[in-house]
């Protein structure tokens, strides 16, 4: 029995990645300005609708 991927290594030499700045990616995507502010009533109908969204979501287990 012979296996091609236990056969010949035909290695292809790798670059290190080097992050330059690194504490830039710790965080995720993050907008450069904020163009638009969330008042506390925003925020509270968000969370209203994403709970109704929870509470009227159905798996669907069989697909």
């Amino acid at each position: 029995i012979e296996y091609e991927d236990l056969g010949k290594n035909n290695s292809v030499k790798t670059i290190a990645l080097n992050l330059k700045k690194s504490d830039r990616y710790y965080h995720g995507p993050t907008p450069i300005q904020s163009l638009q502010y969330a008042t506390s009533q925003d925020i509270i109908n968000s969370f209203q609708s994403i709970k109704q969204e929870m509470e009227a979501y159905t798996p669907k287990l069989t697909q």
